[in-house]
C-alpha cells in the first residue's frame, strides 16, 4: 500500500517538474503540448458517532497531457484541444468504514484504483459555440457551483439528487459523452449533453471495470441541459434538468452564487419525484470569506441537507466548516470539520458523527 501511495505522489511531482520547464512564457503563448498534474491527500478522523471511531488517509493523484491544435503547423486549426488524463486513488475509505454517511464526507474517497480518467476532444468556435466529445466527467461542466468547490464533502461538488438517483459519469468513473454550448449573449449561455446511460463500477460483479475502459452504449442515455445567466461578472445563476431514458428518471436543479468584495454566498436546490428516488430533495447553502488580498486564503461555512424517501431516516444533514490556506501557488493545506446529522449510508441507524480532517494538495 505504501509503495503505491509513494508511486502516485512521485508521479505527480515529476509531472509538475516537467510542466515548470515550459515556464511562464509557454503558458501565455498556449504551447502546442502541455502537461498538468495534481496530488490531493486527506487525513480524516471520525471523532464521535457514525460506524466507529478511527483515522484514515486517502489520496488522489492525476496526470494529464494535452495538445492545442491552434499552435500546430501554421495555426489553421484554431480552437481545438485534445486531452487525456489518468488518475490514481489510494488509501482508506472514511465514509464506508468509519462514518456511514450517504453524501460521502471526502470527495476523493474511491478505494485503491489506477484508471483512465479523461480522453476527449474539444472545439471552440470564436468563443460563441463549443463542443466536447469523448470520455469525460459530466460534473466538470454541469451541476457545478464555483463557490461550493471550496468544500470537501462530495455533495458540494454535485447535488445528491443528481449523483445518487441515476447512473452518472462523475468521479471516479467517467463516461462517454457529447456536450455542446452556445454563448447566446455576454450574459446568457445554454449548454446540453448526452452521455452513455450506464457506467460500470471498478468492482461491478457482472461487468468489472478496474481501469475505466469498459463501456456499453446499450442502456439508454443520460441527457442534461442548463441555462446560465451571468450578472456583472460576480453573479452566476443556473437552471438545469436531467433525464435518464433507460431508468425513466428525471430531476431539476437551480444554482445561485454571488461574489462580493470580501465574501461570497451560494445556494443550490435540487428535486426529483419522491416516489421514484431515494433522495428527492437536496438543499445547499454557504458563505465564503476571503481574508487577505495578498493571498487566496478562504474560510467557509456551508450546510447541505438531503431529504430521503425512506421515512425511517428522513434526512441526512451536514454542516461543514473549512479553511483553505494557500501557502504558495502550487501548495495548499485545508483543515476541515464536518458535523453529520443522521448518517444514512447504512441500513442501521447511526448516531450523529463529528469528523475532523486535514487536506493538502499540490497543483501544477
Amino acid at each position: 500500500m505504501l509503495k503505491k501511495e509513494f508511486t502516485c505522489l512521485l508521479l505527480s511531482l515529476l509531472c509538475g517538474v516537467s510542466l515548470n520547464v515550459f515556464g511562464q512564457e509557454a503558458e501565455e503563448q498556449e504551447p502546442p503540448v502541455f502537461f498538468d498534474a495534481s496530488y490531493t491527500g486527506d487525513v480524516f478522523g471520525n471523532c464521535v458517532g457514525g460506524i466507529k471511531q478511527g483515522v484514515t488517509y486517502m489520496g488522489f493523484a492525476t496526470i494529464g497531457f494535452g495538445i492545442n491544435t491552434g499552435s500546430i503547423g501554421k495555426g489553421r486549426w484554431k480552437g481545438g484541444q485534445f486531452y487525456v488524463s489518468g488518475g490514481c486513488t489510494h488509501g482508506g475509505e472514511a465514509s464506508a468504514n468509519l462514518i456511514g454517511d450517504l453524501q460521502v464526507a471526502s470527495n476523493i474517497e474511491a478505494g485503491n484504483h489506477a484508471f483512465l480518467q479523461e480522453l476527449w476532444f474539444k472545439q471552440n468556435f470564436n468563443d460563441k459555440f463549443d463542443f466536447t466529445i469523448g470520455l469525460q466527467d459530466l460534473n466538470a461542466d454541469f451541476a457545478t457551483c464555483d463557490e461550493a468547490g471550496l468544500y470537501i464533502n462530495s455533495t458540494f461538488g454535485i447535488n445528491a439528487v443528481f449523483a445518487s438517483n441515476v447512473s452518472t459519469p462523475i468521479f471516479p468513473i467517467t463516461g462517454l459523452g457529447f456536450q455542446a454550448g452556445w454563448n447566446i449573449t455576454e450574459n446568457i449561455r445554454w449548454q446540453a449533453c448526452v452521455f452513455d446511460g450506464e457506467v460500470f463500477d471498478f468492482e461491478d460483479e457482472k461487468h468489472p471495470n478496474p481501469y475505466n475502459v469498459k463501456y456499453s452504449l446499450s442502456q439508454g442515455a443520460l441527457v442534461a441541459t442548463e441555462f446560465h445567466y451571468y450578472l456583472n461578472e460576480r453573479g452566476i445563476y443556473k437552471l438545469g434538468a436531467y433525464y435518464h431514458s433507460a431508468e425513466n428518471q428525471f430531476g431539476l436543479y437551480a444554482i445561485a452564487e454571488h461574489r462580493f468584495d470580501k465574501f461570497s454566498v451560494f445556494g443550490e436546490l435540487a428535486w426529483a419525484p419522491k416516489a421514484k428516488n431515494d433522495i428527492y430533495l437536496n438543499v445547499i447553502a454557504g458563505m465564503n470569506f476571503y481574508l487577505f488580498k495578498e493571498r487566496d486564503d478562504v474560510f467557509g461555512i456551508a450546510l447541505t441537507s438531503a431529504l430521503l424517501s425512506d421515512e425511517s431516516k428522513k434526512h441526512e444533514t451536514v454542516i461543514e466548516l473549512t479553511y483553505k490556506c494557500q501557502i504558495i501557488d502550487q501548495l495548499f493545506i485545508q483543515p476541515n470539520l464536518q458535523y453529520i446529522i443522521n448518517p444514512a449510508g447504512t441500513e442501521e441507524k447511526l448516531n450523529n458523527a463529528l469528523v475532523a480532517g486535514l487536506r493538502f494538495g499540490f497543483e501544477f
